[in-house]
């Protein structure tokens, strides 16, 4: 279990404090950090988790409506990070569906595992470690909801982008489950190809930004 002096609690309430610093074979360095009562994962030049307060995913529930949100059952994200989306979930709408992280690197998933079941998550969360684009050719389960937010980096990987992984993704959706898609954009030749991939594979999808970031929405008919 992490502890954190009474020092340091105090001190995370003004500025991130850093409480581990490693590495595995995925990601070189990975830091941990406590900031205003919620734990922020990084890289060297990224966020892949901020709590309840990860933007990403307070843009999409927030667009998406309550109403789309308690007919969540199932959910899988691809790419844990913290489990942002689990907290954002729970603190922000009181909803606790069963929600699947799956994620790569077992370094991260083991400090989500830690962390989330001692914010009592545990009952409802499953931790699989598995590269993403196998996770969904495999899988044979559907869910009422999939969150694609992979990254190496800033960078969303190739196979991420491509219309095969695409389809899979939503092959594991229910009838009206929905999509959603989180993207930062370092090119923007990478993005509009993104875009007519993504005009041919969901139609009629929805975009919403926050600076570099463009989170996609599609619901399936």
């Amino acid at each position: 279990m992490l502890t954190l002096s009474i020092f340091q609690k105090t001190l995370s309430w003004l500025v991130p404090v850093r409480v581990l610093t490693t590495s595995s074979p995925v990601h070189a360095r990975l830091e941990l950090f406590r900031y205003r009562g919620r734990w922020q994962l990084a890289t060297e030049d990224a966020f892949y988790s901020d709590g309840a307060a990860y933007t990403p995913m307070l843009k999409a529930f927030g667009a998406l409506g309550r109403r789309v949100l308690v007919s969540w059952n199932d959910v899988v994200v691809l790419g844990a990070g913290l489990g942002s989306a689990v907290q954002v979930l729970s603190r922000n709408y009181r909803l606790q569906p069963h929600m699947t992280l799956v994620d790569i690197d077992e370094a991260i998933l083991e400090l989500a595992g830690t962390l989330l079941g001692a914010a009592g998550h545990a009952h409802h969360v499953e931790l699989i470690c598995e590269d993403a684009s196998l996770y969904v050719t495999q899988e044979t389960d559907s869910f009422d909801a999939l969150i694609l937010d992979v990254f190496r980096g800033r960078q969303v990987p190739e196979f991420a982008l491509e219309r095969p992984f695409l389809e899979h993704c939503l092959q594991r959706l229910r009838p009206g489950g929905t999509f959603i898609m989180n993207y930062i954009i370092n090119e923007d030749a990478q993005w509009l190809r993104l875009s007519a991939t993504l005009d041919r594979v969901l139609p009629g999808y929805q975009v919403r930004s926050h600076g570099i970031n463009r989170i996609v929405l599609w619901q399936k008919p």
